[in-house]
């Protein structure tokens, strides 16, 4: 589709304008018939893919219909799309576990030593929304901390849930709401390719360097390119995060109560989840929960949870498969424990814009960043 697009771009650029002079009407005619005919070409590629998508989309109905599922297989804005374009998430590496009970201790320390500074510098953070993980439901969105969903287009989704989650820890913390570079975590944070990659390690990366805006990155040409290139060293964000640590050290899926408790002390959290052919087809809507229950090949996808409903036992989440994809554009209720999901679940916790990080502090912090880029 994008080679179809790109040659009728030149087709038109040719037509339209020759030496700086328009074209006569003879020449607007040959113009629209190349438009036509690429038109055509477009809609006979869309046809055959979506007609693939829906071929595997019967079986998927009919495999829900025998396993119950609650909510039904539909044609999505991501249907025609292999899916290892949609995930990315790698395993977690050996040494992340290992020193896993470690980095916690050491995070646990950052906090405490950061909000002794804050009180010495009569500062208090923003007043956060009164969230309980006892209540029925709970939806970070309704605060204006969740930002927008994108659309990844290589197996990088562990840099859209490490880039959501630290703009989601920022808006907490007090700052304004901003759009960071995915394509600078991508590039610079050393922790995967368009191959796949690890969350953590990108939040970890996150400690101790500043993400910026995707507005002024990269620098030339700002903005998501979909494949890893040589980072811009040019810029620097402003915005490092304060703290990165494990909900459950174990790295297994957390219990529902303890992800409740962590969603309410740090916001949303970023997590694994198995992304299926019948995940890529959740397409709503808000009533629907997806149960597929696969839970039998671990996890390759990252996303972030913003909420739960008690009632529909679920938690709520914000994928990077684009507006096309769920419902709300982008969301998605899943069934506690349905695909593994948050496993690896990980929190983050940014400072205050007003805070002066003291050298004990500044030194915590290092320690901890050591800990969480041991190989």
């Amino acid at each position: 589709m994008t080679i179809i697009y790109a040659h009728a771009l030149i087709y038109v650029n040719i037509y339209i304008s020759r030496d700086g002079m328009l074209l006569t009407s003879a020449g607007w005619e040959g113009l629209m018939r190349i438009i036509l005919a690429v038109g055509a070409i477009a809609v006979v590629c869309v046809t055959f893919a979506y007609e693939a998508a829906g071929q595997d989309l019967n079986s998927l109905v009919q495999e829900g219909k025998a396993k119950n599922w609650t909510f039904t297989p539909r044609v999505t804005g991501v249907s025609d799309r292999a899916i290892e374009s949609l995930t990315g998430e790698l395993p977690v590496s050996e040494a992340d576990m290992v020193n896993a009970g470690r980095v916690n201790e050491t995070a646990a320390r950052v906090l405490e030593l950061y909000d002794a500074a804050l009180h010495s510098q009569n500062l208090t953070e923003t007043a956060r929304p009164p969230c309980d993980a006892k209540a029925a439901s709970w939806d970070w969105r309704a605060f204006g901390v969740v930002t927008k969903v994108h659309l990844q287009q290589c197996g990088d989704c562990w840099a859209f849930a490490s880039t959501a989650q630290i703009e989601s820890a920022f808006i907490l913390a007090g700052w304004p709401s901003s759009d960071m570079a995915e394509q600078q975590v991508l590039d610079c944070s050393n922790s995967g390719d368009c191959g796949g990659g690890r969350r953590f390690d990108a939040l970890s990366w996150s400690v101790g360097s500043g993400l910026a805006a995707e507005t002024v990155y990269p620098s030339a040409t700002p903005g998501y390119k979909g494949v890893k290139q040589q980072c811009d060293m040019a810029v620097v964000g402003p915005d490092k995060l304060l703290a990165v640590g494990w909900v459950d050290s174990s790295g297994d899926v957390p219990s529902t109560d303890s992800l409740k408790e962590a969603l309410c002390k740090f916001g949303p959290i970023s997590a694994s989840i198995y992304a299926s052919a019948a995940l890529q087809s959740y397409g709503g809507p808000a009533t629907e929960v997806f149960n597929e229950g696969n839970n039998a090949n671990g996890t390759n996808h990252a996303i972030l949870i913003v909420g739960w409903d008690e009632q529909k036992e679920a938690w709520l989440i914000k994928n990077s498969w684009g507006e096309g994809w769920g419902f709300d554009n982008g969301f998605a209720w899943v069934h506690y424990g349905s695909n593994n999901v948050g496993r690896n679940a990980v929190w983050a916790r940014a400072p205050m814009p007003d805070a002066i990080l003291p050298p004990a502090v500044l030194h915590q912090k290092d320690l901890l960043s050591e800990l969480m880029m041991a190989q």
